[in-house]
């Protein structure tokens, strides 16, 4: 969606001079319903005050008298709008020379339905599993965002227990972790750390807030193409695994049950799947129907829903619902996605001094085949540079079906010394990385087909 905002930003605003001294400034802007604004915080920090009725973005309402500050260090694409009936008046500080938009198209249209299509699942069932399909560049991400949202910030009975998970499975372009990955967040009314740390503000001033979710459950696929099916069926029924064990340590089997009184109604799971919805991609679309337990399918392309509709008709446990893209989304160009791609990997191992050398008789590389079988790789030159997941494995047996404790990269080897080296994430110390692998007998990796330049 970013590439969109953007070039609406730069087609209603007009260059300013690069010789003006740059200041700092307030601007008011009254928005009517469907008005909003959108401003990019790249210049300095800009801050937003709703002096006056409400602002929503993503799924998150915003009320009088909030101010919310977007950090000139972390800038991308900031859309407010105003999605109800009063005025509202906000003030914004910001740099002289930044362009803030005040945009007329109704821009809240969207939003609104997906309001009402939320409203509707919630009255339906009291633990709704949604899955989200539709070609690439259709709005999946930024639908998958809004929805969680409206969840997680609509929960108006904390002394009920609920539970918000959100899984992507697009391998693709992975809003939760870097190409090649399959992963769960969650957040439970029920933990204190979670309502402290994943509020209103922190989401709406984050670009990708989700991927910050603290609960994380990671799983390696090694490709950006879902091209090992029978792998990538594994990996969505240990997803699947994955969260019913989270529910199984927080609820009893009643409180689980759709009748139960102690779930609040809008507990929710969301899946968010890759671009691919003919042939295969199609009974990808159906395998994950039936691993996830999905009583929701939300299409954003019309040939989808009608085969999902005509191959459903008798199963009264599942609803498909038909809605239409965003007028915020549009067409991606491959070099787009490349790049985007590429500053995902990039972000994780910038640290390029961030290694650990073990030994090399401690490490098992290994790779998962079409069969799904694990084999054993020699670490030669045309291993190095390739990224690889350490799992949470203590034997062979396990490494197929276990989770990812930690991305690396292989960076090189010394044959004389029998050591191994391993670029870390820049957000992982090498003396704690050392620490978690010294628990483990043996130290597997599964290796893929990316790699690191």
């Amino acid at each position: 969606m970013e590439n969109v905002l953007e070039e609406y930003y730069n087609k209603n605003n007009k260059k300013k001079s690069l010789e003006k001294i740059s200041e700092m400034i307030e601007t008011s802007f009254n928005l009517s319903n469907g008005d909003g604004i959108l401003f990019r915080n790249e210049k300095q920090d800009v801050e937003v005050t709703v002096e006056q009725g409400f602002i929503h973005s993503f799924g998150i309402d915003m009320k009088e008298g909030t101010t919310l500050s977007f950090s000139k260090y972390k800038p991308f694409y900031v859309l407010l709008v105003n999605n109800k009936d009063q005025t509202t008046v906000l003030k914004v500080k910001h740099d002289s020379n930044d362009m803030i938009s005040n945009i007329k198209d109704n821009a809240c249209t969207f939003i609104n339905q997906v309001h009402e299509l939320y409203n509707n699942i919630k009255k339906e069932c009291s633990h709704s599993r949604i899955l989200i399909v539709g070609p690439q560049d259709v709005g999946k991400s930024t639908l998958s965002k809004i929805l969680f949202h409206l969840a997680w910030f609509g929960n108006n009975s904390t002394s009920k227990k609920a539970c918000y998970s959100f899984i992507d499975i697009d391998v693709g372009q992975n809003q939760l972790s870097i190409p090649g990955t399959m992963n769960l967040v969650y957040n439970l009314t029920t933990k204190e750390e979670d309502l402290k740390s994943y509020t209103s503000k922190f989401a709406i001033t984050n670009e990708n807030p989700l991927s910050l979710i603290e609960n994380k459950i990671s799983y390696f696929f090694g490709d950006i193409s879902p091209k090992s099916v029978n792998f990538y069926k594994h990996l969505c029924n240990r997803l699947n695994y994955s969260y019913e064990t989270i529910l199984k340590k927080q609820f009893t089997n009643e409180e689980l049950t759709n009748n139960s009184t102690s779930l609040d109604n809008s507990s929710m799971l969301l899946v968010n799947t890759c671009g691919w919805v003919e042939g295969t991609g199609y009974q990808l679309i159906k395998h994950a129907i039936d691993a996830f337990k999905i009583t929701h399918v939300i299409s954003l392309d019309s040939p989808t829903t009608n085969q999902l509709n005509k191959d459903y008709i008798n199963r009264n446990s599942l609803k498909v619902i038909h809605l239409e893209k965003s007028p915020f989304v549009k067409k991606r160009s491959k070099d787009y996605r490349k790049n985007t791609r590429e500053t995902s990997i990039y972000n994780h191992f910038h640290l390029r001094t961030n290694t650990l050398t073990l030994d090399l008789s401690k490490v098992k590389v290994t790779m998962i085949t079409n069969d799904n079988k694990v084999r054993n790789l020699n670490v030669t030159d045309k291993s190095l540079n390739r990224i690889c997941s350490i799992v949470r494995a203590t034997n062979e047996k396990e490494v197929i079906d276990a989770d990812t404790m930690m991305l690396v990269v292989l960076k090189s080897f010394d044959e004389n010394n029998k050591t191994i080296t391993l670029l870390l994430p820049s957000n992982l110390k090498a003396t704690e990385a050392k620490q978690m692998l010294d628990e483990l007998p043996t130290v597997y990796l599964i290796s893929g087909s990316m790699m690191h330049k």
